[in-house]
Protein backbone atom coordinates (compact mmCIF):
# COMPACT_ATOMS: atom_id res chain seq x y z
CA UNK A 1 0.00 0.00 0.00
CA UNK A 2 1.33 3.42 -0.96
CA UNK A 3 0.59 6.65 0.86
CA UNK A 4 1.00 10.22 -0.26
CA UNK A 5 1.00 13.26 2.00
CA UNK A 6 0.60 16.72 0.50
CA UNK A 7 1.03 19.93 2.51
CA UNK A 8 -0.97 22.82 1.04
CA UNK A 9 -1.07 25.56 3.70
CA UNK A 10 -2.59 28.24 1.44
CA UNK A 11 -5.03 26.08 -0.50
CA UNK A 12 -8.09 27.90 0.88
CA UNK A 13 -6.71 31.20 -0.45
CA UNK A 14 -5.29 29.88 -3.72
CA UNK A 15 -8.55 28.14 -4.63
CA UNK A 16 -10.31 31.52 -4.59
CA UNK A 17 -7.73 33.10 -6.93
CA UNK A 18 -7.66 36.32 -4.91
CA UNK A 19 -5.33 39.19 -5.71
CA UNK A 20 -2.15 39.14 -3.64
CA UNK A 21 -1.92 42.92 -3.20
CA UNK A 22 -4.70 43.18 -0.59
CA UNK A 23 -4.37 41.45 2.81
CA UNK A 24 -6.78 38.51 3.15
CA UNK A 25 -7.26 36.08 6.03
CA UNK A 26 -9.27 32.88 6.41
CA UNK A 27 -10.71 32.46 9.90
CA UNK A 28 -12.42 29.67 11.83
CA UNK A 29 -14.44 29.89 15.02
CA UNK A 30 -13.42 27.55 17.83
CA UNK A 31 -14.72 27.83 21.38
CA UNK A 32 -16.27 31.25 20.65
CA UNK A 33 -12.94 32.64 19.41
CA UNK A 34 -12.31 33.58 15.79
CA UNK A 35 -8.77 32.63 14.83
CA UNK A 36 -6.77 33.09 11.61
CA UNK A 37 -5.85 29.82 9.89
CA UNK A 38 -4.53 31.10 6.54
CA UNK A 39 -3.10 34.36 5.25
CA UNK A 40 -1.91 35.64 1.91
CA UNK A 41 1.50 37.24 1.42
CA UNK A 42 0.18 40.79 1.74
CA UNK A 43 -1.29 40.00 5.17
CA UNK A 44 1.97 38.56 6.47
CA UNK A 45 3.81 41.65 5.22
CA UNK A 46 1.53 43.72 7.49
CA UNK A 47 2.67 41.68 10.51
CA UNK A 48 -0.18 39.17 10.76
CA UNK A 49 0.41 35.46 11.40
CA UNK A 50 -1.49 32.20 11.70
CA UNK A 51 -3.25 31.53 15.01
CA UNK A 52 -3.74 35.27 15.62
CA UNK A 53 -7.15 36.12 17.00
CA UNK A 54 -9.31 38.11 14.62
CA UNK A 55 -9.73 41.01 17.07
CA UNK A 56 -5.94 41.35 17.34
CA UNK A 57 -5.52 41.15 13.57
CA UNK A 58 -8.06 43.92 13.04
CA UNK A 59 -6.17 46.16 15.45
CA UNK A 60 -2.97 45.56 13.47
CA UNK A 61 -4.65 46.02 10.07
CA UNK A 62 -8.26 47.31 10.20
CA UNK A 63 -8.91 46.86 6.44
CA UNK A 64 -8.18 43.13 6.46
CA UNK A 65 -10.46 41.14 4.15
CA UNK A 66 -11.92 38.23 6.12
CA UNK A 67 -13.17 34.92 4.73
CA UNK A 68 -14.96 32.42 6.96
CA UNK A 69 -13.60 28.89 6.78
CA UNK A 70 -14.90 25.69 8.33
CA UNK A 71 -13.25 23.99 11.26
Amino acid sequence: MLWLCIYLPKLSLEALALREDHPVAVIVTEKNKRRIVALNTAATQHGLSNATLLTTALVIYPHLRILEGSA
